[in-house]
């Protein structure tokens, strides 16, 4: 699977080196999902080029680019692009994320 570029920079939280962090939960933590971006930040990244998709989506490969100055969605299990017709959903999401180039 591509990699996936968080485009958010990371907020620092100070925390004083003598304290450690402990969970007292006996169920092993879930990894912390990647921080999105909203569709407006991302369309530079779509114009240069790149592939962006949701974080609510399947990670099965399902990604968006711009391909033929239109705006197309790639489907892994057709193996073919289609033309994307945003919802409002879509664009107001803030779990947009870049995926590197291969």
């Amino acid at each position: 699977m591509d990699e996936v570029i968080d485009v958010v920079p990371e907020k620092v939280e100070a925390v004083p080196p003598t304290v450690e962090k402990v969970s007292t939960s006996p169920v092993p933590p879930k990894p912390t999902p990647l921080r999105g971006s909203t569709f407006r930040h991302c369309v530079e990244f779509l114009l240069g080029g790149r592939k962006m998709r949701r974080q609510e989506w399947p990670d099965d490969g399902t990604y968006v680019v711009m391909r033929d100055e239109k705006l197309m969605i790639y489907k892994p299990e057709t193996k073919s692009f289609h033309s994307l017709i945003l919802s409002t959903g879509d664009m107001s999401g803030e779990d947009w994320v870049v995926i590197s180039k291969e």
